[in-house]
Protein backbone atom coordinates (compact mmCIF):
# COMPACT_ATOMS: atom_id res chain seq x y z
CA UNK A 1 0.00 0.00 0.00
CA UNK A 2 1.10 3.56 -0.66
CA UNK A 3 2.00 6.12 1.91
CA UNK A 4 -0.48 8.71 0.57
CA UNK A 5 -2.90 10.79 2.56
CA UNK A 6 -5.46 8.84 4.55
CA UNK A 7 -8.22 11.00 6.07
CA UNK A 8 -8.84 8.90 9.16
CA UNK A 9 -5.14 8.51 9.93
CA UNK A 10 -3.59 11.77 8.77
CA UNK A 11 -6.13 14.50 9.46
CA UNK A 12 -5.55 15.82 13.01
CA UNK A 13 -9.25 16.70 13.32
CA UNK A 14 -10.12 13.04 12.83
CA UNK A 15 -7.86 11.78 15.60
CA UNK A 16 -9.02 10.95 19.08
CA UNK A 17 -6.85 10.99 22.14
CA UNK A 18 -4.56 8.02 22.54
CA UNK A 19 -6.41 5.33 24.41
CA UNK A 20 -9.77 7.10 24.04
CA UNK A 21 -11.91 4.05 23.32
CA UNK A 22 -15.42 3.06 24.20
CA UNK A 23 -16.19 -0.10 26.14
CA UNK A 24 -16.54 -1.99 22.85
CA UNK A 25 -13.05 -0.95 21.73
CA UNK A 26 -14.28 1.65 19.25
CA UNK A 27 -12.92 5.17 18.94
CA UNK A 28 -15.28 7.99 19.76
CA UNK A 29 -15.70 8.74 16.06
CA UNK A 30 -16.40 5.09 15.25
CA UNK A 31 -19.06 5.13 17.96
CA UNK A 32 -20.53 8.31 16.46
CA UNK A 33 -20.50 6.63 13.03
CA UNK A 34 -22.41 3.65 14.42
CA UNK A 35 -25.06 5.84 15.97
CA UNK A 36 -25.46 7.91 12.78
CA UNK A 37 -25.59 4.75 10.66
CA UNK A 38 -28.34 3.25 12.82
CA UNK A 39 -30.22 6.56 12.65
CA UNK A 40 -29.89 7.16 8.89
CA UNK A 41 -29.29 3.72 7.40
CA UNK A 42 -26.73 5.38 5.11
CA UNK A 43 -23.03 4.68 5.68
CA UNK A 44 -21.81 7.67 3.67
CA UNK A 45 -24.06 10.08 5.55
CA UNK A 46 -23.00 8.50 8.83
CA UNK A 47 -19.35 9.00 7.84
CA UNK A 48 -19.99 12.67 7.02
CA UNK A 49 -21.63 13.18 10.41
CA UNK A 50 -18.92 11.41 12.42
CA UNK A 51 -15.78 12.54 10.56
CA UNK A 52 -14.40 15.73 9.07
CA UNK A 53 -15.35 14.96 5.47
CA UNK A 54 -16.20 18.33 3.94
CA UNK A 55 -12.99 18.35 1.84
CA UNK A 56 -13.43 14.76 0.66
CA UNK A 57 -14.94 13.69 -2.65
CA UNK A 58 -18.11 11.62 -2.61
CA UNK A 59 -16.09 8.62 -3.81
CA UNK A 60 -13.60 9.01 -0.96
CA UNK A 61 -16.43 9.25 1.59
CA UNK A 62 -18.01 6.11 0.12
CA UNK A 63 -14.72 4.19 0.34
CA UNK A 64 -14.08 5.21 3.95
CA UNK A 65 -17.68 4.51 4.95
CA UNK A 66 -17.42 1.07 3.39
CA UNK A 67 -14.21 0.37 5.30
CA UNK A 68 -15.90 1.31 8.56
CA UNK A 69 -18.98 -0.81 7.88
CA UNK A 70 -16.69 -3.76 7.17
CA UNK A 71 -14.65 -3.25 10.35
CA UNK A 72 -15.62 -6.20 12.60
CA UNK A 73 -16.03 -4.10 15.75
CA UNK A 74 -18.09 -1.49 13.93
CA UNK A 75 -20.31 -4.05 12.20
CA UNK A 76 -21.00 -5.79 15.52
CA UNK A 77 -21.87 -2.47 17.15
CA UNK A 78 -24.16 -1.48 14.28
CA UNK A 79 -25.90 -4.85 14.33
CA UNK A 80 -26.60 -4.68 18.08
CA UNK A 81 -29.24 -1.89 17.94
CA UNK A 82 -31.04 -3.67 15.14
CA UNK A 83 -31.40 -6.81 17.22
CA UNK A 84 -32.03 -5.24 20.63
CA UNK A 85 -34.23 -2.32 19.60
CA UNK A 86 -34.40 1.32 20.57
CA UNK A 87 -33.03 0.75 24.07
CA UNK A 88 -29.46 0.42 22.81
CA UNK A 89 -29.82 3.44 20.51
CA UNK A 90 -30.96 5.43 23.54
CA UNK A 91 -27.98 4.13 25.53
CA UNK A 92 -25.62 5.24 22.78
CA UNK A 93 -26.91 8.82 22.99
CA UNK A 94 -26.30 9.07 26.73
CA UNK A 95 -22.52 8.87 26.36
Amino acid sequence: MGTGYHPQRDDPQNRTQTGARTAGGLTQRQEAFCLAFVETGNASEAYRRAYNAQNMSADAVNVEASRLVNNPKVSLRVAAPRTTGAELVAALTVR
